[in-house]
């Protein structure tokens, strides 16, 4: 499965690439989801990292955060109306989420399933990971 990347005024081809490049250097077993961290490998590092990464992502290039209808999958749409999912790839099947809602940082960080999946400290320390091998992506002080 490959990850969804739109065409996008904000995010060409190369610095998509460059994203994907570095998620795969900084996500961990630590920062996936603790229900999925027994399916966790290195062989697939996305998996379970959707919510934290869209949060880093919304960090980098502001925008809505995007989730499939049963809330159990996140991704972002940039300020410029392209749709960019850089832990698609984590599900094995085509997986096209026609239907989504929008969703708010603060439904995502401290909802009643964000506090069960310790959607915060996870993101913190994937932003912290993330902070200290990019140099041509800086996040806002969130």
């Amino acid at each position: 499965m490959k990850n969804l990347h739109q065409e996008s005024k904000l995010l060409n081809d190369d610095k998509f690439s460059e994203l994907e490049e570095l998620f795969e250097m900084v996500w961990t077993k630590d920062t996936t989801l603790p229900k999925s961290q027994e399916k966790w490998s290195e062989s697939n590092k996305a998996y379970g990292q959707c919510a934290v990464t869209a949060l880093v992502i919304q960090d980098l290039f502001g925008g809505k955060l995007v989730s499939n209808t049963d809330g159990s999958h996140f991704w972002n749409e940039l300020p410029d109306g392209s749709q960019q999912d850089l832990s698609r790839k984590q599900f094995k099947d085509l997986r096209d989420f026609k239907e989504h809602k929008y969703v708010t940082r603060d439904q995502v960080l401290d909802g009643k399933g964000a506090r069960l999946a310790d959607t915060r400290k996870r993101y913190l320390r994937l932003k912290d990971l993330f902070m200290k091998i990019s140099s041509s992506f800086r996040l806002s002080s969130v």
